[in-house]
């Protein structure tokens, strides 16, 4: 189905005009991904509301590991991709940042838990406006395992994470490194018609 640019003062998905967009295009300043804001409305580039996505087409930009590290920390919510019983699973877990690591709650004895031992997988965090043309993705991929030093157990419950057992009393904390981070940003591919 084609679109068109929202109408002036609308970002779409519930939220209050403009805040998803400002959210998104503050973080990409603070990358210097350069003219994201290119037919953007409320932008200071040209817009041409005419044009379908078809059209206008997106175009992909490589993120460098030190941009994938801010985006890291601008999310609390992300996408752990591992195997439990030979089967491919995909989990929104809830997590922080911490140091060089992601670090996310689990309880022990759980499938989950014993899937997460020294096991490698994926982490995806993304962001994007709601008609698909603006936005990015990070992926981590690293070997999963738990925090077991007193020190940095005591400093993983001291991040802003959700309890899992009741009073987080029980939780054990899982860490993946964040060496292997890819990522990119999405913008529209702004074309005028002949």
């Amino acid at each position: 189905m084609a679109t068109s640019a929202p109408a002036e003062g609308h970002s779409g998905g519930g939220r209050a005009p403009g805040q998803r967009h400002d959210r998104i295009f503050g973080v990409c300043d603070k990358l210097d991904l350069g003219p994201l804001t290119l037919g953007v409305v409320g932008s200071s580039g040209p817009s041409f509301p005419c044009m379908s996505r078809d059209e206008r087409g997106v175009q992909f930009e490589e993120l460098n590991p030190s941009q994938c590290r801010v985006l890291l920390q601008t999310a609390s919510v992300g996408r752990l991709s591992l195997s439990i019983e030979a089967l491919p699973v995909v989990l929104p877990v809830n997590y922080a940042v911490d140091g060089d690591a992601v670090v996310f709650r689990t309880m022990p004895g759980t499938k989950l838990s014993a899937a997460l031992f020294q096991t490698v997988v994926a982490f995806e965090v993304d962001d994007y406006e709601p008609n698909g043309d603006v936005g990015w993705s990070v992926l981590v991929r690293g070997i999963s395992s738990e925090i077991q030093d007193d020190d940095a157990v005591t400093r993983a419950r001291n991040l802003p994470l959700r309890f899992i057992s009741p009073g987080g009393l029980s939780d054990s904390f899982i860490r993946i490194p964040i060496g292997a981070v890819t990522g990119r940003s999405l913008q529209p591919r702004y074309q005028v018609p002949a």
